[in-house]
């Protein structure tokens, strides 16, 4: 309930924030992207660091990203997990950070949609924090669209 009420709250912030009255104007494209989520890698699984690495050369080897303003990447905090994430979730995911190699493919049992590494945490959080400041960046008016090369995706 709690929850649902703060979500409710920061979407009527950003509708007052939007700025939907203001023509249409060009602005720079934003572009987020961060090197420290190459970390993790669990083998052969499609989300693997190759994917963010093959899009950050292409888009260097067009010129594109000289064409885009870059954004800071940053971890997004635990309050704004919150804000769509249950408290047990995101605790139980922060022991991922700890865990045995042997404890973490049990998990892998019970999600086979997520490999698991003691980075995936610290992964999850930069790549959710880097999304919500190029949201923040566009609904402030620092450009007009954005493009986010992160992961894990989701």
């Amino acid at each position: 309930e709690e929850q649902s009420k703060k979500l409710q709250q920061n979407i009527k912030r950003a509708i007052e924030l939007a700025p939907h009255q203001k023509p249409l104007e060009r602005g720079p494209t934003l572009l987020v992207y961060d090197e420290l989520m190459r970390k993790f890698s669990v083998g052969n699984h499609c989300e693997r660091p190759g994917r963010i690495v093959a899009i950050w050369k292409g888009l260097k080897s067009r010129g594109l990203d000289q064409r885009c303003t870059m954004i800071p990447s940053r971890h997004a905090t635990k309050d704004e997990i919150l804000l769509v994430h249950t408290n047990r979730f995101y605790d139980d995911l922060e022991t991922t950070k700890t865990q045995t190699k042997k404890e973490l493919q049990k998990r892998e049992g019970v999600s086979r949609s997520v490999d698991y590494t003691n980075e995936v945490f610290d992964n999850a959080l930069l790549a959710a924090g880097s999304c919500l400041n190029m949201v923040d960046a566009i609904m402030t008016d620092k450009g007009r669209n954005g493009f986010a090369i992160i992961r894990p995706p989701g």
